[in-house]
């Protein structure tokens, strides 16, 4: 009796590719599946015999798997890219306004971190990150951690900004923030958060 439930079902999710999707059109079908086994009960058939003609009226799995893959396909928010890649465009304008980009240098150091940036953008498209909801303390830990190696291992200063070069790299306070940012969504997430903690914390990254 399951065997044959299992199997419909499994044809069916084998057709839709989001993982999210799969588990509840899972439970809706299943839902679905118990309404008409509970129907043909009523009508006096068997528990087997009433599963079968469940399964049966379902209808064919593959052409309900692909017709329910094309209405749970990931839809591209096309606004939100637009307004990246302006953002992206925008951060250009700075160092034309101060003639930085008729040097070499600076065009493409920007130009590279651009695509660098929107190589990670893009990435992270394809990244389930709700997985990270609850490690707003790691991702505090690390910008904290950043922001101390800054203060104490120092070993260049730029227009009076500390960084620490390694070889070809350049390390400065700047990059704590995206860290900071995951840590705050973490936090405000919570319901456990409370006031007092944010002041702590806000303070010391301060």
């Amino acid at each position: 009796m399951d065997k044959q439930r299992n199997s419909f079902l499994e044809q069916v999710k084998s057709q839709i590719k989001s993982k999210e999707a799969r588990a509840f059109v899972s439970s809706e079908l299943h839902h679905h599946l118990n309404e008409v086994k509970a129907y043909w009960l009523q009508k006096g058939l068997s528990e087997d015999q009433a599963e079968e003609k469940a399964v049966n009226q379902m209808g064919n799995p593959v052409s309900i798997g692909q017709n329910l893959n094309r209405i749970h396909r990931p839809k591209i928010d096309w606004v939100t890219l637009m307004l990246f890649a302006a953002a992206l465009l925008l951060g250009f304008l700075p160092m034309l306004s101060q003639g930085y980009m008729s040097g070499n240098h600076f065009s493409t150091y920007k130009v590279v971190f651009v695509i660098i940036g929107a190589m990670v953008a893009l990435g992270m498209m394809f990244i389930d990150y709700r997985r990270f909801a609850n490690k707003g303390w790691l991702f505090y830990l690390l910008g904290s951690l950043l922001l101390l190696i800054m203060h104490y291992f120092s070993n260049t200063i730029s227009e009076g900004v500390p960084m620490l070069r390694i070889g070809s790299i350049t390390i400065e306070s700047l990059m704590a923030i995206p860290f900071f940012f995951l840590a705050w969504c973490g936090f405000f997430q919570s319901k456990k958060f409370k006031i007092w903690q944010f002041i702590i914390l806000f303070l010391f990254s301060s």
